[in-house]
């Protein structure tokens, strides 16, 4: 009988311990500050895709040209 209740007891400890290492996981991905970087980043790669699409390759080549930017 207190092996039984040792077993269950170190199961039911493991179980919390995974739990909460899962839900600090989620909790890290959903920070507000990696939310924020993710949506800067993504506002960054739609608004190079706008240029793209309006001016194409030359015109996105001569703008870093003329921008002193090296690409």
């Amino acid at each position: 009988m207190k092996r039984a209740l040792k077993k269950e007891l170190y199961l039911i400890l493991t179980c919390l311990v995974l739990v909460g290492s899962t839900i600090s996981f989620l909790y890290a991905f959903h920070c507000p500050v990696i939310q924020e970087s993710r949506d800067s980043v993504r506002k960054q790669g739609l608004f190079l895709v706008q240029l793209y699409k309006v001016f194409g390759t030359k015109g996105i080549k001569e703008f870093h040209q003329l921008s002193g930017d090296r690409r």
